[in-house]
């Protein structure tokens, strides 16, 4: 199949479903698969000490009414809980549970196997010049999503 009158972004976002589609295959091999994709947005939008729902809101651009849902959700299928905020005792953080950190082990599966599976179509070297160009459109274009 020729894809090469196809757009760069338009190839960006079959790669990113792509994508998308291994990581709920790794949730669904480690038990996870009750997780869906905006659910998993949130989980990909917290920091390991733990995140405020209003940070998770910005970082999602989503409302903060929505990830309150959300984390709500979350909560009840036992991926997140809430904790006082050390800095603030009135804030709570939102932060993974045990069961949480296994949904991620599966999500990280799922990139890692997509990733093994470009590296061997790319070989080394098309992989190390993939990797550089990435990074270098990350930085370029997408400061505000590296943390």
């Amino acid at each position: 199949m020729d894809l090469s009158g196809y757009s760069l972004g338009t190839l960006v976002s079959i790669l990113e479903r792509t994508l998308q589609d291994h990581i709920h295959e790794g949730l669904r091999a480690a038990g996870c698969g009750d997780i869906t994709r905006s659910q998993g947005i949130v989980m990909h939008m917290l920091d390991r000490e733990g995140t405020r729902i209003t940070a998770i809101a910005t970082r999602a651009r989503i409302s903060v009414q929505s990830v309150s849902e959300l984390v709500n959700a979350l909560e009840k299928q036992g991926y997140l809980e809430r904790r006082p905020d050390p800095a603030d005792g009135r804030a709570k953080l939102v932060m993974l549970t045990a069961k949480g950190e296994l949904a991620v082990v599966g999500a990280t599966g799922g990139f890692d196997k997509l990733g093994n599976t470009w590296g061997r179509t790319l070989g080394p070297e098309r992989t190390d010049e993939f990797k550089r160009s990435l990074v270098d459109l990350a930085l370029a274009t997408g400061m505000e999503h590296i943390r």
